[in-house]
């Protein structure tokens, strides 16, 4: 769906395509910054693999591709039409065991893979957002460890080709009632650095807390704070304005509840 910029509905599209079947997945679609316009959107199909398509203006189809990887969770799209695309996929390189890496994949505006490179260690690497940084490169976040248990965020820090620069791991705020954090969101700063935004999991009340995290622009940890109340309160997205930081995201009533308010 488009909508105006006073809020008007201007189309809504859904699409019947022949041997591709999108499940319940998060698709993310992003405007084209260029004169053509129109936008590019991704997400993961139900066989493992994983689609992008280009829609015009008025959300026809231009054309649409799938490729491999396990899953997809973040694009990020270049001045010039080209774009990244990124997510997790599962590995045989590591020996017998089937691990999970990172994964980045660079397109032409036409959606022609240039490439595609796998980050990773011997052991479970999985999600993997992507960021365009203000030096024209890239960041990716995700997790690393064990699936589901004593996972540690990883920055993996590319130049615009893929190039590793540097790949950072951060272990769970010092709290011992902390049993899983997730702090993926990075927000690349003005003046260099990131702001990592999140939640923990307390492990004795199953509720969560917002998680914010200050990295310089070496990878370095700078600072790390947990806000919370008496709710569960998970941090989206962190904001930059001209005296500090905003975070937004959102607050259930209880851990077993469904029910979730924006704040």
């Amino acid at each position: 769906m488009k909508f105006s910029s006073a809020n008007q509905l201007e189309w809504a599209k859904t699409y019947d395509i022949p041997n591709i079947i999108v499940p319940s997945y998060e698709v993310t679609v992003l405007p084209i910054p260029t004169s053509e316009g129109g936008f590019i959107a991704t997400g993961t199909l139900s066989s493992q693999n994983v689609f992008v398509a280009k829609l015009d203006n008025q959300g026809e189809i231009v054309w649409i591709k799938k490729f491999g990887s396990d899953k997809i969770y973040g694009l990020e799209i270049f001045e010039d039409g080209s774009f990244f695309v990124s997510g997790q996929v599962h590995s045989f390189d590591h020996g017998l065991s089937r691990l999970l890496d990172h994964r980045l994949s660079k397109l032409d505006a036409n959606g022609n893979i240039l490439w595609s490179k796998i980050y990773g260690d011997n052991g479970w690497n999985g999600t993997a957002l992507v960021r365009k940084d203000t030096d024209g490169g890239v960041i990716l976040s995700g997790w690393t460890g064990t699936f589901g248990l004593d996972t540690d965020l990883s920055l993996v820090k590319l130049d615009q080709d893929g190039n590793l620069l540097w790949r950072r791991v951060y272990a769970r705020p010092n709290n011992t009632n902390i049993m899983w954090f997730d702090a993926q969101r990075v927000t690349p700063l003005p003046n260099g650095g990131y702001l990592c935004s999140g939640y923990v999991t307390n492990g004795n009340l199953g509720l969560t807390d917002i998680l914010v995290m200050k990295i310089s622009n070496s990878g370095t940890l700078e600072w790390s704070k947990v806000y919370g109340s008496n709710q569960s309160d998970f941090g989206v997205e962190a904001l930059v304005v001209n005296d500090g930081y905003i975070i937004r995201g959102v607050y259930k009533e209880t851990a077993n509840s469904d029910d979730k308010s924006l704040y």
